[in-house]
């Protein structure tokens, strides 16, 4: 691999910005995080993220990017199932950015190597007043480190554990979602999705890209 294909890999969505996420029951990590990656230079505690999938993770740590970059600021946004293709060295020199975000830490859970270049990096982030956001399933104390100095990094600063939508407000998300693609759902037929297709967030979504697609092609609403 090469780092042009990296780059591509790691490349925030356009749609994952903080006006595009329902934040019903999450909205003191979206406060946080919107702080941290408009905020100029200086002190800044890092963020931890955990919860169930497609509960809104790697959307807000893309966000946080665009935001950051809207800013003036340099951000990267990099999930670590990507970087395991790679070696562990490839986050060295990442504290040269103003914001890092680290989507799914948990994957590197017991590889040795990619636990110590991460515990440098949160080092060096924090000895440069960067601003660093961390992601994964589970709370930094209930992942398999192999050292303990690394989940004690991770709760350095804020451990947010983000809520999962209600129907109602998955309902707005599948509309706003579908607004952002010049598409409007009407009610009857996001009622129809969440009886008949899974409550997954990815899913859902995914069928809304697959709806606007059919409706293009048919020329229809």
């Amino acid at each position: 691999m090469n780092s042009k294909q990296l780059l591509i890999e790691c490349r925030p969505q356009a749609n994952y910005v903080f006006d595009s996420f329902v934040k019903d029951g999450n909205e003191d990590i979206v406060g946080r995080l919107q702080s941290l990656c408009a905020a100029a230079a200086g002190p800044s505690d890092p963020v931890y993220l955990f919860g169930a999938d497609a509960c809104g993770k790697s959307h807000l740590l893309q966000a946080v990017c665009h935001c950051a970059i809207k800013a003036g600021r340099h951000a990267i946004y990099l999930p670590m199932e990507t970087a395991l293709k790679y070696g562990a060295d490839l986050v060295d020199g990442l504290e040269a950015m103003d914001v890092v975000c680290l989507d799914g830490v948990d994957a590197i859970a017991g590889r040795m190597a990619w636990e110590e270049c991460l515990l440098n990096l949160i080092n060096r982030i924090r000895s440069v007043n960067g601003g660093f956001v961390a992601a994964a399933k589970d709370g930094p104390r209930n992942l398999a480190f192999v050292l303990p100095d690394l989940s004690s990094r991770l709760v350095w600063g804020g451990v947010y554990r983000l809520v999962t939508l209600p129907d109602e407000a998955k309902s707005r998300a599948v509309q706003l979602r579908a607004r952002l693609k010049g598409h409007e759902l009407p009610a009857e037929v996001v009622a129809w999705l969440l009886a008949h297709c899974s409550r997954d967030m990815h899913d859902l979504m995914e069928a809304v890209g697959k709806l606007g697609e059919a409706s293009i092609l048919e020329r229809r609403r």
